[in-house]
């Protein structure tokens, strides 16, 4: 089997237990989005803020994981580059903390609208032109 065909299946591929996986990861992510919101918002939360932003890093990679597993073609939808544009976000964050309210709510709005887009809009691809749901 070549890489392309492994790595960008025709159809997607699921792990046994994924959903549970998932909403376990989706939950850990969550979690410490808000810790991290809180840490950001409040003064009395910074020394809160390293724990959640690893908590968030961690678990956001564990569904990139997942993601990328079922179907590499997720790196190029919009829904794969919006969390590209988040980490670089929460990067600025980090070189900025003057900007990490502002950057924090973009991250989260852009979380919200991506993920209740429909699917033509979160698995379309701005390199191919048209919606991907995998690479022939």
């Amino acid at each position: 089997m070549s890489f392309k065909d492994q790595f960008f299946p025709r159809h997607s591929r699921f792990l046994p237990g994924q959903r549970a996986i998932n909403i376990g990861l989706r939950t850990v992510h969550l979690v410490g989005l808000v810790v991290l919101g809180v840490s950001i918002l409040t003064m009395e939360g910074q020394d809160l803020r390293p724990g959640a932003a690893i908590t968030v890093l961690l678990s956001g990679l564990g569904l990139m994981g997942l993601y990328i597993f079922s179907n590499g073609a997720w790196l190029f939808q919009i829904c794969g580059q919006v969390v590209f544009l988040k980490l670089l976000l929460v990067g600025a964050m980090a070189l900025w903390p003057g900007t990490a309210v502002v950057l924090f709510f973009a991250v989260l709005a852009l979380s919200t609208v991506v993920a209740h887009a429909p699917a033509s809009v979160r698995h379309y691809s701005i390199f191919h032109g048209r919606r991907l749901d995998h690479l022939s």
